[in-house]
């Protein structure tokens, strides 16, 4: 086993950018949906 793969941190800088930014967005998009409840919620 090599050095990276039992080390969560060098798999995260070796990951390919495009999957970073895939999960940036996806956790931006669950804090809209989790927004839009609350705004729901106050309704």
């Amino acid at each position: 086993m090599t050095s990276s793969q039992t080390n969560p941190y060098m798999t995260r800088l070796t990951r390919p950018t495009h999957l970073v930014l895939l999960e940036r967005h996806w956790e931006e998009v669950l804090l809209l949906q989790k927004a839009e409840r609350r705004k729901l919620n106050r309704w």
